[in-house]
């Protein structure tokens, strides 16, 4: 799963009525952290953790490879909520504002 397709699966749920993020990816949205395989880019891999796992560290080492903290499941949901209702944002934009407000002001 990339950014962009949590994004779309957010703002389907939004808009559409279907099941909560949180039972489409089935994560406790409170507990887990999205991370990105190697770096913070647009085309990177999600990976989700459980913050007891991670401890929050902006850097996470699991069998070798690294991942990149990008947001708290929760956080980045909302985020995601306001760019689509306030800001009429595209998916992709939506995700690319993500990952900008991620490297400037996170």
């Amino acid at each position: 799963m990339q950014l962009q397709d949590l994004v779309q699966i957010v703002a389907e749920s939004l808009n559409s009525g279907r099941p909560s993020v949180e039972e489409q990816l089935g994560l406790d949205i409170e507990t887990s952290d999205i991370y990105m395989k190697d770096k913070i880019d647009i085309d990177s891999e999600l990976h989700f953790f459980d913050i007891e796992e991670t401890e929050e560290y902006i850097l996470y080492v699991k069998d070798g490879q690294e991942y990149t903290e990008l947001f708290m499941l929760w956080h980045a949901i909302e985020l995601i909520e306001e760019y689509i209702k306030l800001e009429k944002l595209s998916i992709k934009d939506t995700a690319l504002r993500l990952i900008e407000y991620r490297i400037k002001d996170a």
